[in-house]
């Protein structure tokens, strides 16, 4: 047990850090470490390659406890299971250095047996996933059946962050899509999950901008290409500016198909040249037959 001069030296430290409040409600404010554990972990950290050990400490402050022969053995734990940036793991979900190895290697069989065909991927896009328990994980597959979605486990693997998702805000996103005039919002989120982490307020400026932009029959194009929502006006006006210049009216090409939204710039003077070797006009149809054929 510490004394109670060293007790009040580690609090105001860490309080400092972590905010006086998480400090008052910890459960266990006799393990707060040295007030030198701080700057060495911080340097330990640095000299590992993490960009910001101060917000990873911040989010797990246990890694304060840990000493860094345990963190270097799971940065290697886990190279040695197949991921490519650990580090990136961990600085996005720094509890795993609290995880056990057989833990994590029980997560990655638990979704092979779930018929998740590439489990890491999902993790090292979504590292928290290791922290869900496989019941929650069953949990939200039959919640995303149960709402009539036909591939919940397609939907997962193309955004794993949606087992982060409460099935209360899935409903509202769902309820939310329908009442501002989208007939399929399954079938948007089916074909973007990201959807569901885009707060109405930025859907409706985009409808709004969109409409603005002479878009016509928005709601229609948003759901056959619903990744527009997370498209900037920035990129999109670019784009139009760009099509301008290649002869082509930006207007057509929306109306044609929003894929011109998601085309990336560098694309547009190979598919001109292209267009111009074929003796073709740069109209939407030839653009995007080029384009999807890959010729250019």
């Amino acid at each position: 047990m510490l004394d109670k001069h060293e007790m009040a030296i580690r609090s105001v430290y860490y309080a400092d850090i972590f905010g006086g409040e998480k400090i008052t409600r910890s459960p266990f404010p006799e393990h707060l470490w040295p007030v030198m554990s701080y700057p060495e972990k911080i340097k330990g950290l640095t000299d590992r390659g993490f960009k910001d050990p101060h917000k990873m400490i911040a989010s797990f402050p246990s890694i304060l406890g840990l000493a860094l022969e345990n963190i270097d053995a799971k940065i290697k734990g886990l190279t040695d299971r197949g991921f490519k940036d650990p580090h990136k793991m961990i600085a996005s979900f720094p509890s795993i250095l609290g995880l056990a190895l057989e833990n994590i290697d029980a997560k990655i069989k638990g979704l092979t047996d779930r018929g998740f065909k590439d489990p890491h991927k999902m993790i090292a896009s979504f590292p928290s996933i290791l922290g869900l328990a496989l019941e929650n994980i069953d949990a939200k597959i039959k919640g995303l059946t149960d709402r009539g979605f036909k591939n919940p486990k397609g939907i997962i693997t193309k955004h794993s962050p949606i087992l982060g998702f409460a099935i209360e805000n899935i409903d509202a996103k769902i309820s939310g899509l329908i009442a501002r005039g989208f007939k399929d919002p399954h079938k948007m989120i089916a074909s973007f999950p990201p959807i569901l982490g885009l707060a109405f307020e930025n859907i409706d400026a985009k409808i709004k901008g969109l409409t603005d932009r002479g878009l016509k029959d928005v709601q229609e194009k948003v759901v056959l290409s619903p990744q527009i929502l997370s498209y900037s006006f920035e990129n999109i006006d670019r784009k139009m500016r760009l099509c301008r210049r290649l002869g082509g009216n930006y207007q057509d090409f929306l109306d044609y198909g929003i894929i011109f939204a998601g085309m990336s710039p560098k694309n547009y003077i190979p598919i001109l040249r292209k267009c111009r070797e074929l003796e073709f006009s740069p109209s939407p149809k030839n653009v995007f037959k080029i384009y999807r054929a890959k010729s250019f």
